[in-house]
């Protein structure tokens, strides 16, 4: 008795061609290096300062 193979259902096929043409069209980038600027908000600053500066470990940026 043969085992039947699992087929792929015929909706997928478009997308996946998709999916492979896009690859094919990636553009090179040049490698990131670092992080020039963040910014981030918060409801309570203090409690934020007090996790950033002792739980973690980070100091304040001087501005």
């Amino acid at each position: 008795m043969r085992r039947a193979r699992p087929r792929l259902p015929l909706s997928l096929v478009p997308g996946h061609l998709l999916c492979l043409s896009s690859l094919s069209l990636a553009q090179e980038r040049p490698a990131i290096t670092g992080i020039a600027f963040i910014r981030m908000y918060t409801a309570d600053p203090g409690s934020s300062a007090t996790f950033y500066n002792k739980t973690l470990g980070l100091g304040q940026a001087e501005s």
